[in-house]
C-alpha cells in the first residue's frame, strides 16, 4: 500500500524494505502530534501494528521517542519546543499565583457535599484542591500526581487516582490506560484546565493532554473551566473542545468586558473571582504541614 504524507508530492511505499523511510515518517508524525497510538500509525503507514511496534522499539533505543503503553510519545526534552511557554509544571506553578488563588477560592464554593468531583491536571486546578475544606466529604477523581498527594490522612476527601504513564512535564498520568479508567466512571462536577482559550475553543500543549481532557468532559454532568484571564490572550497547539462543552468559567477580574461578553454569548456562565491584593496570601494547606 502506498501512502502519501502531508508535504509529500509522491506516494511512498513504507512496507518491508523501506524501514528507514518508514521510521523517519513515524518520528515526524510523533513530533507533530506529541502522542500517537499503534492503531493510527498502522493505518497511516499502511503496515501492521507489529511492524509499527518494531519501528518504535528501534527509535526508542536511539532515544528519539518514548514508548508508552499503547503507543509512543515525544521524549521529555522535545516536549516543550513549539508549545506555549511555561508548559513545564514547575514554571507554570509560579505564574499568576494571586489570580489562581482567587479562582480557587470561588470555585470550591461550587463543590457540593457527598458529590463526585473530577480534577484535571494543572496548576490552577491544583489550587482548587488546595482550597477544599478538609472536612468536605467528597470523592475526587484525578490524574494529577500533585492533586493525589495533597489531601492528608485526616481529610474527608476520598482520592480516586487514575493510572497510566506519568509525564514529568505535566506531573500527570496520561495514556490509553488513563482513558480506559475514565470510561468506567461518572462524576458530578469537573474542574477543567486549559492552556489557552481563543475563538470559542479551548487549547492545550500536547495531544495526550487533549485526549484526557476530552474523556473527562465526556463523563461529567457539569464542566467548570478554571483559567486566569491571561489564557484568553495566548495560544496553544492542540484543540481540546469548543466552549459549548463548558457550563461555567471561573476567571479572575482581569478579564476584559469584550471577552466576557463573547463567552456569555455562547451560553457559558462567567463567574468572576475578585483578586484581593491584601488577601492573596498563602494557599491553605489541606495536610496541615508545609508543601
Amino acid at each position: 500500500m502506498a501512502q502519501t504524507f502531508r508535504g509529500e508530492s509522491k506516494p511512498l511505499d513504507l512496507r518491508y524494505d523501506h524501514a528507514a523511510d518508514r521510521r523517519k515518517q513515524v518520528l515526524k508524525r510523533v513530533r507533530e502530534a506529541r502522542y500517537c497510538n499503534f492503531a493510527e500509525l498502522s493505518r497511516e503507514l499502511g503496515v501492521s501494528e507489529m511492524t509499527v511496534r518494531r519501528d518504535i522499539d528501534r527509535l526508542a533505543e536511539q532515544g528519539l521517542v518514548r514508548a508508552v503503553r499503547g503507543g509512543v510519545s515525544v521524549v521529555a526534552h522535545e516536549a516543550s519546543p513549539g508549545l506555549q511557554p511555561g508548559t513545564d509544571f514547575g514554571i507554570r506553578a509560579g505564574k499568576n499565583p494571586g489570580a489562581k488563588r482567587a479562582i480557587a477560592r470561588r470555585a470550591v464554593k461550587m463543590v457540593e457535599a457527598a458529590s463526585i468531583v473530577a480534577v484535571d491536571a494543572g496548576t490552577t486546578t491544583l489550587e482548587v484542591v488546595r482550597f477544599m475544606p478538609p472536612n468536605l466529604k467528597i470523592s475526587m477523581v484525578t490524574h494529577s500526581l500533585p492533586a493525589m498527594a495533597l489531601p492528608g490522612p485526616d481529610s474527608g476527601i476520598e482520592v480516586i487516582g487514575l493510572g497510566g504513564v506519568l509525564h514529568p512535564e505535566t506531573q500527570a498520568f496520561a495514556d490509553p490506560t488513563t482513558i480506559a479508567n475514565l470510561e468506567e466512571l461518572r462524576v458530578h462536577t469537573l474542574f477543567l484546565g486549559a492552556s489557552a482559550v481563543r475563538d470559542g475553543n479551548m487549547y492545550c500543549g500536547n495531544h495526550f493532554d487533549a485526549m484526557t481532557k476530552r474523556a473527562l468532559i465526556k463523563i461529567s454532568d457539569k464542566v467548570v473551566l478554571v483559567v486566569d484571564a491571561s489564557k484568553f490572550r495566548t495560544t496553544a497547539m492542540v484543540q481540546i473542545a469548543s466552549l459549548d462543552e463548558v457550563d461555567a468559567i471561573v476567571v479572575d477580574d482581569a478579564i476584559d468586558l469584550k471577552t466576557r461578553d463573547a463567552v456569555e454569548a455562547m451560553n457559558v456562565e462567567v463567574i468572576v473571582a475578585p483578586t484581593e491584593p491584601g488577601n492573596a496570601g498563602e494557599s491553605p494547606d489541606v495536610r496541615g504541614e508545609g508543601t
